[in-house]
């Protein structure tokens, strides 16, 4: 197949990133309206 190119691999990070970022503000917006 040989090696993804970058655009590939932008692809694939923009796809798998929200996700991770949504998930980490979640975390983070829970544990201040905990503490608030």
């Amino acid at each position: 197949m040989g090696k993804p190119s970058e655009k590939d691999l932008a692809a694939v990070a923009a796809e798998e990133l929200p996700d991770r970022v949504e998930a980490d503000f979640d975390t983070t917006v829970h544990k201040a309206d905990f503490r608030g």
